[in-house]
């Protein structure tokens, strides 16, 4: 066969997890070797690996030399680089050279060779895409909401589809309320090679679209670099989504960087309704709205990184302040011209399902249907490498912590439901509570979930630190409740790096308004960690928010195990 046994010879059927560097670039042909069974060894069907190869006899010579297309990664870069280079998806190309899953977290040894499909296409964009550019813009977008999203095999196979073809087409159907540049960077959960490289699949692309001189690709790529490998990993693009624009060199690029200031670029004129408690209702469009929550948020934090700087002995300079996660603010979610809850669909089951579904409502992150104003929770400051300081907020962390629960969940057998909103107008509105009714009579998922298998978490970051960092918030005197609180409370408490504590907490004459909502199923609202102050930085920590939902979940299945 060839100097190294067949054993050795990566294929997508081999069961080996371990990381394999030794990969034979050339095989020898030896007695009773096929085309077939060649073949078979890389999971290809004969015609495949004929292609692959570039032989055109369906017979082979005993001592014919037989070489394996295979490349290098090039220094500094990751696997990616040859899968875009090859237009190899994610999959393909770990199942080719054998890698372990996760295949995004691969990490390629200097000098590693692997095997590649020189998989051409036209780079047109009649030839080339799966979607029209406005379907792949909006599909990219829709894909970048998943936590961790980018490395992901599902949403890179989206970005591979951009080529010089339609990048300029998908770059300007890209109508959302932030630049494709700053989607990318700022999924923070996910790794800082896989947003490089990505960010640079559409510069490339970009670039030999409109010939853009190769040195300008090195001061783009050392600007993204900087601002990806602050300690933070949070990028500001403003300079990033200047050099594009300046690259695509259009009307509509021009128009794009005055709506850039506002954190909207393009107008929503959907009519958006809001009514005080007097009863007096005004109208906006959700472009108003959410220009107004921009604004409104940016006064407010300035004012408070004020007393912030006092506080901690800065000398206040409003220069200091990146006002970044304030531009992510969201659009209101809205429904008949109303401003209603954020609702996700009913995410079923990755596993055989256990018939319960667990509701995570993400703390805040929602605008109020009395007065219109958004709703970010809590927030403080954190100190990036650069030297300024970013705010903290609540529901930001809040989100971060229900998605990546949801999908442990759902590993479990449990289906889930995400939602969040404001939380003056969460309880009036009823919105839980008709959640629950549309679980119980299957219109939520086409499935009945008896009201004894839902269960409700409400996930929240406490705004002031106390003695300790997290903590159970029931309503008293309901009798699940009270039980899935000491499981809760009992379940944390175990590991002593998450000190909890019990609240039995009452707001106002009705209670805690969410948990109010939800009296006919178990709930409990956890105070995750603290926004401000030392401990704030657990909040950012993967390790403690491993431990968290670790044990959140196992009070989860205990409680249901009850009996």
């Amino acid at each position: 066969m060839s100097v190294q046994s067949t054993s050795q010879i990566s294929g997508a059927k081999s069961g080996n997890k371990a990381k394999n560097t030794d990969r034979p670039v050339q095989i020898t042909v030896k007695k009773g070797d096929t085309i077939s069974s060649l073949a078979k060894k890389f999971g290809m069907k004969p015609e495949e690996f004929k292609k692959w190869v570039g032989l055109n006899s369906n017979t082979l010579k005993l001592g014919a030399k037989i070489d394996l297309p295979h490349d290098t990664v090039p220094d500094g870069k990751g696997i990616y680089a040859l899968i875009k280079k090859y237009n190899m998806t994610l999959e393909e190309f770990g199942k080719l050279n054998n890698l372990p899953a996760p295949y995004n977290e691969y990490s390629a040894s200097k000098g590693e060779k692997f095997y590649v499909k020189n998989n051409k296409v036209s780079d047109s964009s009649s030839d080339s895409k799966k979607h029209t550019p406005k379907e792949l813009a909006d599909e990219i977008y829709k894909g970048s909401r998943k936590i961790g999203a980018v490395g992901k095999e599902s949403f890179d196979s989206l970005i591979a589809e951009i080529n010089s073809g339609n990048v300029e087409a998908v770059l300007k159907a890209y109508t959302k309320k932030e630049s494709l540049i700053n989607t990318i960077t700022s999924e923070i959960m996910s790794k800082k090679q896989a947003r490089e490289d990505a960010v640079m699949h559409v510069y490339d692309a970009l670039a030999k679209a409109k010939g853009t001189p190769a040195a300008n690709r090195e001061e783009f790529y050392n600007e993204l670099h900087r601002q990806l490998y602050d300690v933070w990993g949070m990028a500001s693009t403003k300079k990033l989504d200047k050099m594009i624009e300046e690259m695509l060199d259009s009307k509509s690029a021009r128009a794009s960087r005055s709506g850039a200031a506002s954190g909207v670029k393009t107008v929503d004129r959907r009519k958006v309704t809001v009514t005080n408690k007097k009863g007096v209702s005004k109208t906006y469009t959700v472009s108003e709205l959410q220009r107004g929550a921009i604004s409104s948020a940016k006064d407010e934090v300035y004012k408070y990184f004020k007393t912030y700087c006092k506080n901690n002995n800065i000398k206040y300079d409003k220069d200091l302040l990146d006002c970044t996660p304030i531009e992510r603010i969201p659009a209101p979610v809205i429904k008949d011209g109303k401003v209603v809850m954020e609702e996700s669909e009913l995410l079923r089951p990755t596993t055989k399902p256990n018939g319960k579904v667990i509701i995570l409502n993400a703390g805040h992150g929602g605008y109020s249907s009395r007065s219109g104003y958004f709703d970010p929770g809590s927030y403080s400051f954190i100190r990036k490498a650069n030297g300024k300081y970013a705010p903290l907020l609540e529901y930001e962390k809040a989100k971060i912590y229900a998605e990546s629960t949801a999908d442990k969940l759902r590993q479990q057998g449990y289906a889930v439901v995400i939602t969040s909103g404001h939380s003056e107008t969460m309880a009036d509105k009823a919105s839980m509570r008709n959640l629950v009714k549309s679980l119980n009579n299957g219109t939520k998922g086409s499935q009945k979930y008896d009201k004894d298998d839902i269960m409700m978490i409400s996930l929240h970051a406490d705004s002031m630190p106390g003695a300790t960092g997290s903590g159970v918030c029931f309503q008293p005197g309901t009798e699940d409740d009270t039980i899935l609180k000491d499981i809760m409370l009992e379940t944390l408490k175990q590991d002593n790096w998450i000190a909890a504590e019990e609240y039995e907490r009452v707001w106002g004459k009705n209670g805690v308004g969410i948990l109010n909502q939800t009296k006919d199923i178990p709930s409990v609202l956890l105070e995750i960690e603290y926004v401000n102050g030392s401990k704030c930085k657990n909040l950012d920590s993967a390790a403690y928010q491993a431990r968290f939902e670790t044990q959140m979940i196992k009070a989860i299945n205990e409680y249901f195990n009850r009996n």
